[in-house]
């Protein structure tokens, strides 16, 4: 099994509140609920919001090789990610700090894709938040 190692460092707590961070699911929000199949428009979406500059988390209950089964359908379609399963602060909860959790068993699992991607441009917008650079 791979080790979950993040592109980045743990942020800095202090100031964590300065990057948009978008934790995305996997089952059901990049895969298709019905057959599990991969949803390609969902992965060109994530991709889309990486490329504003957020941080992005796949977020997901898998684990062992069937995380890496994900890790690799996501990779092979050009989607990587900046954590996995993994608070960005480091801090010992286990819980994901995010500003933004993309998942289909929510209420905002029904909202379009190209509205996510406005709502993300907004709050951006909104607030002088340091973007990655891709």
């Amino acid at each position: 099994m791979r080790t979950n190692k993040p592109v980045f460092e743990p942020m800095n707590p202090a100031g964590w509140d300065k990057h948009f961070i978008v934790a995305v699911d996997y089952d059901g929000t990049l895969t298709s609920k019905r057959d599990g199949s991969v949803n390609v428009v969902a992965m060109q979406y994530v991709k889309n919001i990486r490329n504003l500059g957020c941080v992005v988390i796949l977020w997901t209950s898998r684990y062992g090789e069937l995380l890496d089964t994900a890790i690799d359908e996501c990779s092979k379609r050009g989607l990587s990610f900046d954590y996995i399963n993994e608070n960005p602060l480091r801090q010992s909860s286990v819980k994901i700090s995010a500003d933004l959790y993309i998942d289909d068993k929510s209420e905002f699992g029904k909202i379009p894709w190209i509205e996510w991607i406005d709502y993300i441009q907004k709050q951006i917008a909104s607030k002088d938040y340091i973007l990655l650079e891709r």
